[in-house]
């Protein structure tokens, strides 16, 4: 938020940021949020929307129903490229298999193998999860979506697509060359 603050700050843009503070992403309610009459409004869903995936699929519903009840001018979807979604277990193992391999390959290029960072990373973080998409079913297993699956989703809560901007493609190219 900060970051965002400070950007608007230097393009001389009225801005505020107000992160959210849920218990769970299913309790968040527009009493919650901070709107105001001809205000524009901007929500970003980073990482958080697969959790709906684990229960029930009404919740994903609903909430992205509230989500459109707002009216925002954008709302921004992150999550990850995976199909951990899979109904028999040797895809769910194969799709996680793919997945993981190129996270942890990932990790191996880009921190040394005693990083304290990628030690959390790969244990606590990655650990854990692998064992939840692998070893649980049910409500209780982590479940990701491509990106197809996101947008179908998405679209059918009446929510359009946007091409990124001319300027947005140009800072990914420049970030891609950096790394």
């Amino acid at each position: 938020g900060n970051r965002l603050e400070k950007f608007a700050d230097s393009l001389r843009l009225p801005f505020e940021f107000h992160a959210l503070h849920a218990s769970s992403i299913e309790d968040v309610t527009p009493s919650m949020l901070d709107t105001r009459t001809g205000e524009g409004m901007a929500v970003n869903c980073v990482l958080e929307l697969h959790r709906l995936l684990q229960k029930d699929g009404d919740i994903l519903t609903a909430f992205l129903a509230m989500i459109r009840s707002l009216e925002p001018k954008v709302v921004t979807l992150g999550e990850r490229e995976a199909n951990h979604n899979q109904p028999f277990f040797l895809e769910q193992f194969k799709d996680a298999l793919n997945y993981y391999s190129a996270m942890f390959d990932s990790l191996e290029a880009t921190l040394p193998p005693t990083s304290s960072d990628r030690i959390v990373v790969e244990r606590i973080l990655l650990g854990q999860e692998i064992m939840n998409v692998i070893a649980f079913e049910g409500s209780e297993r982590t479940r990701h979506e491509k990106f197809t699956s996101w947008r179908e989703l998405m679209k059918a809560s009446n929510f359009t697509a946007l091409h990124p901007s001319t300027f947005a493609v140009a800072q990914a190219r420049q970030i891609g060359r950096a790394s």
